[in-house]
């Protein structure tokens, strides 16, 4: 299995001292998750979209929601994706 990358940290931020400012960054979600959060966010604000995956899932034999899931996470990746190009 290849591994995916996540694009870093979504909301990165630097730990701060009193003598000297850390290199190490602590940011919570990966740009990949927040990217699939604002795909998903589209997706299920389309009501025909919602529909049109409703029935690729029944055909799939799955669950719309598993169905959407993955899709937001392909839509993150093609984000990803196009940010190195």
């Amino acid at each position: 299995m290849t591994e995916k990358s996540n694009g870093g940290p979504a909301f990165p931020h630097a730990f701060h001292n009193e003598h000297s400012v850390s290199q190490k960054v602590f940011g919570g979600m990966s740009l990949r998750d927040w990217f699939a959060g604002m795909a998903l966010q589209g997706i299920k604000s389309n009501p025909e979209l919602c529909r049109i995956c409703d029935q690729a899932a029944h055909d799939q034999g799955g669950r719309q929601q598993d169905f959407i899931a993955k899709m937001a996470y392909v839509d993150a990746g093609a984000m990803l994706k196009a940010r190195e190009e």
